[in-house]
């Protein structure tokens, strides 16, 4: 044999061994195919373990407990709140305590309890006693309009709890609907007992005549023994509803495997995030965001949750210093805040900033990641991506080897991903631009009370069922996922053709004087078909030419974008409209912009098609 020969033949070992290793196979019949669904490149990044280790499924609850019997957290901080705090084994007896409590108030398995709750220590015991019963929690806003509220409590809840500065409304919808079990929830109920009274005072005639109070409910109604409850991975834990900042609001059915997936696969990422460490907790727990990653995934890694039911976004900064947590969970913009804060020294406590639920364009993470320096935080900003139906994040940035700038992560470790090409019906490769579909374990049941969009979002393909999330995007040759765009915020203009915002947004906000900015498309005044793709902006305090600024950001534009894929309008707008939980809400921009009509400055080019 020649010595090329024998060259040739170690090349395609190597090669071939780069593949299995790459693949987290180890069969000899692993092949690259240069299909991301298929290649799973991903799976280098996880142990063995986290692929294929049978876990605790059938309730969040067993699984939660489990893990803290294992891992030996009983005598961890579980839970503080405004100086309270509560150890695992006192959160397990009150929890335990709880569902005897429901049990004996007549609570069943897969009977639904409301929960118009923002997150406190309360709203954690009744998930999760209501789990072990096998009871579902309908998580609902209570900031929302009484209309929508009555729509998600429908004719089937056995019981409500309510936040009480919310009574009166909620109330009335209550009494509509003829609820007639229904308990409020005061803030007040676990603080210490200086600013119980100051609660109380400032609260003074807010309690609804027909509502128990949580003490009396708790104390009075008496506890029945639960008998065992055969819970399984597939039952109803929980219902939360999409933001609907882009679309009408939909009901999604969490299962117990569903936010059990969440809680290992959460595991099995960020190496530094372990066990004592503390999580500021300011994601609402009627967000799927805040259910699996702000109660069911840090309980189960045995973390503190320092629970903040409601705060200012500008004074982020403030419950950063006071608490000092090593860790915080939030959308894009809470972690612009925080950067921007002029009051922020030392953060060498901090590890990590887990950056979710919402679109963070390049330069807003450059500029995070260069506070982040500054400040010596131990973790460049972690960004992740999912949706209500996947019940939260199912892509996230593993570790900092693989956090690339501009991609949202990989896929956690039991889920898959495939870019699809709809005109063609066909499995896109790496580096090929698609519709995002995902499938795994955390997959949502279904919607409640609604196939309809049921036939929207799934899809099947090859006997698998795919949830098509309605982005487009593409994966590289590492697994690292990257969103292009929402095909929902897809604008078509007069001229038929399709304009991407995300595209334009990068641009302009590469523009040292833009603050912000966002893309809409906005009717055509003219009454032709289409709208017109519409950069509504934040200019930075030290512009001093906005009309100037605009011209060269018309430059910028051309210069780096096709003349189609330009903004023809432009808006300059004083802050942008945000929803309740930190997302930019696009409907209440449509309605800015509409009403006021803006600044108009025309750019690119309309081309018949």
């Amino acid at each position: 044999m020649s010595n090329n020969s024998i060259i040739n033949m170690l090349f395609q070992k190597v090669y071939f061994l780069k593949q299995i290793i790459i693949l987290g196979e180890y069969t000899m019949d692993s092949q690259w195919t240069g299909y991301p669904s298929k290649d799973k490149p991903w799976q280098k990044y996880y142990s063995d373990e986290a692929l294929h280790k049978d876990y605790e499924e059938s309730s969040i609850y067993l699984h939660i407990f489990e893990c803290m019997k294992n891992e030996g957290f009983e005598n961890e901080v579980a839970i503080s709140f405004y100086g309270t705090k509560l150890r695992y084994f006192e959160l397990k007896k009150r929890v335990d305590e709880l569902a005897e409590v429901l049990s004996a108030r007549g609570i069943e398995k897969e009977d639904k309890v409301s929960l118009c709750l923002p997150i406190l220590p309360e709203t954690v015991y009744l998930f999760l006693a209501l789990n072990k019963i096998g009871a579902i929690a309908n998580f609902i806003d209570p900031r929302i309009n009484a209309l929508r509220i009555k729509e998600f409590l429908g004719t089937d809840t056995k019981l409500l709890f309510s936040i009480d500065i919310y009574n009166d409304k909620i109330g009335k919808v209550a009494d509509e609907l003829a609820i007639a079990n229904c308990v409020e929830i005061s803030a007040a109920d676990s603080l210490p007992l200086h600013l119980k009274l100051a609660y109380r005072v400032k609260m003074h005639n807010k309690a609804h005549k027909d509502f128990e109070s949580w003490n009396n409910f708790v104390t009075k109604s008496g506890r029945k023994s639960l008998t065992s409850v055969n819970t399984e991975p597939d039952d109803v834990a929980a219902i939360v509803y999409t933001s609907g900042t882009t679309g009408v609001p939909k009901g999604a059915m969490l299962t117990n495997r569903s936010l059990t997936a969440i809680c290992f696969a959460n595991k099995h990422v960020l190496p530094d995030m372990v066990k004592g460490d503390s999580l500021l907790d300011i994601m609402p727990p009627f967000l799927a965001y805040g259910l699996a990653c702000g109660i069911c995934a840090p309980l189960a890694e045995g973390m503190e949750l320092q629970l903040i039911p409601k705060f200012e976004p500008e004074e982020l900064g403030k419950l950063v210093r006071k608490n000092k947590p090593n860790n915080i969970v939030g959308v894009p913009y809470f972690f612009e805040l925080i950067a921007k804060d002029k009051k922020m020294k030392d953060l060498s406590f901090i590890k990590y900033f887990i950056a979710g639920g919402d679109k963070m364009t390049v330069s807003s993470e450059q500029f995070i990641n260069e506070f982040i320096t500054k400040r010596n935080i131990k973790h460049p900003v972690i960004k992740g991506y999912g949706m209500t139906e996947l019940s939260s994040g199912v892509i996230i940035c593993i570790n900092d080897e693989c956090n690339k700038t501009g991609s949202v992560g990989q896929p956690l470790c039991r889920n898959n991903i495939m870019v699809w090409d709809s005109n063609q019906n066909r499995e896109l490769k790496y580096g090929q631009e698609g519709e995002i579909f995902i499938t795994g374990p955390s997959v949502m049941k279904g919607y409640s009370n609604n196939t309809k969009d049921e036939e929207i979002l799934f899809k099947e393909i090859d006997g698998v069922r795919w949830v098509d999330t309605g982005d487009l995007g593409y994966v590289d040759e590492d697994g690292n996922v990257f969103i292009s765009s929402r095909k929902k915020r897809m604008i078509v203009r007069p001229d038929g053709h399709n304009v991407f915002p995300v595209a334009i947004e990068e641009v302009v906000s590469e523009h040292p004087d833009v603050e912000a900015v966002h893309v809409i498309g906005v009717a055509n005044q003219e009454g032709d078909n289409g709208k017109i793709p519409t950069a509504c902006i934040v200019f930075k305090p030290s512009c001093k030419n906005s009309s100037k600024a605009i011209e060269e950001i018309k430059e910028l534009s051309l210069e780096k974008l096709p003349p189609r894929d330009v903004a023809l309008k432009y808006v300059v707008i004083d802050k942008v409209p945000m929803s309740s939980v930190g997302k930019v809400d696009y409907r209440k921009l449509e309605e800015i912009v509409d009403n006021r009509g803006g600044i108009d400055y025309r750019s690119g080019e309309m081309i018949n098609t």
